[in-house]
Parts: C-alpha cells; sequence; structure tokens
C-alpha cells in the first residue's frame, strides 16, 4: 500500500495576485484600487491575514479570471491548511499550567 501525498505547504489567494504583479500581468496599484483596500489591508491580503469574501471573490474573478467561487474555494483551502500545518501544543503547554502549579502560583483566575 502507497502513502498519499500531503502538501506541506499552503498558498494564500493573495500569491496569485502577488504573481500577477511581479510578471506584470496587473500593476500593484490598480489591483489594490480594484479590491477596495487600503496599502496596508492590500499587504494584508497579499499575505493571506485577510480572508476573501464574496464581494472581493467577484473583484478577484474581474481582475485575474477564475469564477468567484474559485476563488472563495481557494481561500476555504488555504485557511484549512494553515490550521493543518500549525505545530501542535498540548493545553498545557499553551497556557504554562505545570511551572504554576510547581510554584504554587495555580489559580482559578488563570
Amino acid at each position: 500500500m502507497t502513502k498519499g501525498f500531503v502538501r506541506n505547504w499552503s498558498t494564500p489567494p493573495g500569491e496569485l495576485l502577488r504573481d500577477a504583479i511581479e510578471d506584470g500581468t496587473c500593476r500593484r496599484e490598480c489591483a489594490r484600487d480594484a479590491l477596495g483596500l487600503g496599502e496596508s489591508d492590500f499587504e494584508a491580503f497579499l499575505g493571506g491575514c485577510i480572508a476573501v469574501s464574496s464581494v472581493m471573490a467577484d473583484k478577484l474573478s474581474a481582475l485575474l479570471g477564475g469564477t468567484p467561487d474559485f476563488w472563495l474555494d481557494m481561500d476555504a483551502q488555504y485557511r484549512c491548511d494553515v490550521v493543518r500545518l500549525a505545530p501542535r501544543t498540548s493545553v498545557r503547554e499553551e497556557v504554562g499550567i505545570m511551572p504554576r502549579i510547581k510554584q504554587g502560583v495555580w489559580s482559578t483566575a488563570v
């Protein structure tokens, strides 16, 4: 039995837009204005920090092609991949329960 291929990376939809800007398919300012984003929000979108809404999917479709569903699906897959690829930590590691118990500073307020 062979093991299936599992991707160990994630690609935000904004990466496709970044590629289009870099290869000259569209200008950065035109893309930012077409999406109706300010500079900081545009950078956040390119990096995957802003999710694709249905309105943004329509705008991306008009700007770069693909259907609005393509852009929404790509964003959903990206968000799932980010969660899947996040390092696994236990709750105890997250909040540092054991060191607090050992130090005698554990309280229900933590």
